[in-house]
């Protein structure tokens, strides 16, 4: 899994750990007390729409806007744009395929849902399982194999054969402060920045920061709109296959 320098190569597409909560939670301390109140404090709604703008830093600085709708963890349409509309790109999941489609190539390219999208003919590729954790914090493990105090931070992790998820939850908020995905020879690092309530004593980031060990650019998120009260049907996304 891996975005690597893909970051370059969504702007050109597109173009042709931080502060804490103003709140506080009180739990018995235990690192399952803790956990359990951190999902209790995310969004649990089988659809979320969320807008707003994509920062990134690289050789060069880039700016565009974005929409991101997600459906369950087998459906998400990402459309990032240039200004007033100039230049975008799409990255559609739909069930186990992945279509890739962009305003200079409007004929989808078909990936499988667990291989990796080859953005050039330079190896960058990008890891649809990378923007679903990062954006939408889905899907989260069900059990850790391992459990640490850093500070006041509980760190929990995950292993299988191929990868390892880490994720860092303030022991005083209870919620995420950055997570850290390891596959293959890259580590990807997601950091949140800031949060907004948006349901009753139910919290979404609305600053995210992405880095990959392999490159040197930075993809900031900066997220204005989220409804996580929509009832988005499935099937709204299978006209977007053409284009």
């Amino acid at each position: 899994m891996r975005f690597s320098a893909a970051i370059t190569v969504l702007a050109i597409l597109v173009a042709a750990c931080g502060p804490k909560p103003e709140f506080r939670v009180f739990t018995d301390g235990t690192p399952k007390a803790i956990w359990d109140k951190c999902l209790s404090r995310l969004p649990d709604n089988d659809s979320i729409p969320i807008r707003g703008k994509i920062k990134l830093k690289s050789s060069k600085t880039y700016d565009f806007g974005f929409e991101a709708f997600y459906i369950n963890v087998d459906t998400l349409n990402l459309t990032a744009h240039g200004p007033l509309g100039t230049g975008w790109v799409r990255v559609l999941l739909l069930g186990d395929s992945v279509y890739l489609t962009n305003s200079k190539n409007k004929t989808p390219v078909l990936y499988n849902k667990n291989d990796p999208i080859y953005l050039d003919d330079n190896g960058n590729r990008v890891d649809i399982s990378v923007i679903l954790m990062s954006l939408f914090l889905r899907p989260l493990p069900q059990r850790f194999n391992r459990v640490e105090y850093q500070d006041d931070l509980i760190s929990y992790r995950y292993e299988n054969q191929t990868d390892t998820i880490e994720i860092f939850i303030d022991s005083d908020n209870c919620l995420p402060v950055k997570q850290r995905i390891r596959a293959d020879d890259d580590c990807y690092l997601t950091r949140y920045l800031s949060w907004k309530m948006v349901n009753k004593n139910q919290f979404y980031p609305t600053k995210i920061v992405m880095e990959s060990s392999s490159s040197s650019g930075i993809m900031q998120f900066q997220i204005k709109n989220i409804k996580t009260s929509a009832k988005l049907p499935r099937d709204l996304f299978f006209h977007k296959i053409k284009g």
